[in-house]
């Protein structure tokens, strides 16, 4: 049992979250990002086209948008240069003399980093994928690769460490190496570890999407440190008793040596995560990620050259775009999550008012491009796409999704408008006593300064003093008392007369004639 290694691949997907404003920033920084090189910068990032032969007019410029529309996605792969010096990551099919090996609890696995590729969504999802398989034909190398290189940050015993020929020992003749590690993801720091973590090499290249900081730009969003698998496995001279158990291993992701135990319907070749492409050929599904296994395929130009272009470029976008549909949104049920626990009830209504509209209008977005029924046209790349829909169950998490936003929003929304609704009534009842208290003020004041006018109208009231004018300033002083004293009975009588209303209230609305005819309470009789 070989692998064909000339056409099957094994890609690794790190999908990961950022902040969706900030996607117009990431994009410039990865595409002016450089390393430093042994001459001159290099350029780490390269710009690429997704494939889309296939795809329908309306998703196409989603992923590869026009120069004069709004940027909605962004696909690099990582420049020649960049991948394979000594500068850069040492990778590609041994032309720097770097020899890369995956360090797993049963042994060490020399391998290739052939490709990566760094592909941003504008609803803040990325991937970044490492194309990487061992160097090796056995089948239960590459079974072993495939289960172990997903666990990056060192789970289960996973490590990887690279060395690089310095020249000849002279007294051997045989070639001298040394430890290596990539500049950009540690370098000579690392170098003097002899192990460490793919995740190194993960975090080195995202942070060409930005200066230095502190705390990472991305966060996950599958499972912490473990990447989706998508396997592109020709196997020959495979007997066929084998293929049921080839097939749930790769289903599972199980190593070599696993001890297994499935049942008669796991070994079923029509299982349920299973879809037959052609004959001895079939694509499996999992929420741990995808594989497409051929045993003994014919020797004929399309199933041993156009089929694996196909697996790598076509088939590949179809399982990032249902991937991307589903982070979207556990990502937007996430958000929504964050801001409806218990400690976020001191936030003030309009904060959360705003941030529920704003998590509603990037669900609208996420709906008028990205949420596609069909993306590709011919038969087999539309039942693939919605096979994979089906295996993340994205309907399902568009319903919940929808749902949860649409109920939260109106909810937090009313709760928002009765606030402002209490606030204008509380206004206005200090509007009201403001002017029930200037008015008293008027009535108070106002009659005695008309009766002082009036008496100082009078002949003889403004003489100087004497002993009559003594007597006639008491006599003056009285009533103004008096005055007052009729003054406020005055604005007691008018301001309980039935219907008496000191100023007309501005018209606010429907809302505004139901609580004026409501009452202070707000409710209409």
């Amino acid at each position: 049992m070989k692998v064909d290694a000339r056409i099957s691949a094994l890609r690794f997907v790190y999908p990961f979250l950022f902040r969706a404003d900030e996607f117009g920033m990431r994009v410039a920084a990865i595409e002016r990002a450089t390393w430093t090189g042994s001459q001159q910068p290099i350029t780490v990032w390269g710009r690429q086209q997704f494939p889309v032969d296939n795809l329908l007019a309306y998703v196409a410029d989603f992923v590869n948008p026009r120069d004069d529309a709004p940027l909605t996605a962004r696909f690099w792969a990582l420049n020649p240069t960049a991948l394979q010096s000594a500068s850069g990551l040492g990778g590609g099919r041994d032309q720097t003399g770097v020899t890369w090996s995956l360090l797993t609890p049963k042994a060490a696995l020399p391998y290739w980093l052939e490709c990566v590729q760094l592909a941003l969504f504008r609803d803040g999802v990325g991937f970044l994928t490492m194309t990487a398989f061992p160097r090796s034909d056995v089948l239960a190398d590459w079974l072993d690769f495939l289960h172990y290189f997903r666990f990056f940050r060192g789970q289960r015993g996973v490590r990887i460490c690279a060395e690089r020929r310095v020249g000849i020992d002279p007294a051997t003749g045989q070639p001298r190496q040394e430890p290596f590690f990539p500049a950009p993801a540690g370098g000579r720091a690392r170098a003097d570890q002899p192990r460490t973590v793919v995740d190194a090499i993960i975090t080195g290249l995202l942070d060409t999407a930005g200066p230095p900081a502190p705390d990472p730009w991305w966060e996950d969003v599958f499972v912490p440190g473990q990447m989706l698998p998508f396997a592109t496995l020709f196997v020959d001279d495979l007997p066929q008793e084998g293929i049921p158990v080839l097939l749930y291993r790769v289903r599972n992701f199980f190593h070599s040596h696993q001890d297994i135990l499935p049942t008669a319907d796991d070994l079923r070749l029509d299982h349920r995560a299973i879809w037959s492409y052609a004959e001895q050929q079939w694509f499996v599904f999992s929420l741990d990620g995808g594989a497409f296994v051929a045993a003994n395929a014919p020797g004929s130009s399309f199933f041993r050259a156009t089929l694996p272009s196909h697996l790598n470029t076509q088939y590949f976008l179809a399982f990032l775009l249902a991937l991307l549909q589903r982070f979207v949104l556990m990502m937007l049920s996430q958000e929504v999550a964050r801001r409806w626990l218990p400690h976020d009830q001191q936030a003030s209504l309009e904060d959360r008012a705003t941030t529920f509209a704003r998590i509603r209008d990037r669900l609208l977005a996420f709906t008028a491009q990205g949420y596609f029924a069909q993306a590709m046209q011919q038969e087999h790349y539309h039942r693939y796409y919605r096979q994979w829909q089906e295996t993340f169950q994205v309907a399902r998490l568009y319903q919940e999704v929808s749902a949860e936003v649409r109920e939260m929003h109106s909810d937090v929304d009313l709760r928002y408008r009765q606030h402002l609704e209490f606030l204008e009534r509380e206004q206005e009842r200090r509007s009201r006593r403001l002017e029930q208290r200037l008015a008293l003020i008027s009535w108070v004041l106002g009659a005695p300064t008309l009766v002082f006018v009036f008496l100082s109208a009078i002949p003889g009231i403004g003489d100087e003093f004497g002993v009559r004018g003594i007597a006639e300033a008491g006599l003056t002083f009285g009533m103004g008392i008096l005055a007052m004293v009729i003054g406020l009975l005055a604005y007691l009588v008018v301001t309980r007369l039935p219907g008496a209303r000191l100023t007309t209230r501005p018209d606010r609305g429907m809302a505004g004639r139901r609580a004026a005819h409501a009452g202070d309470d707000g409710e209409i009789p």
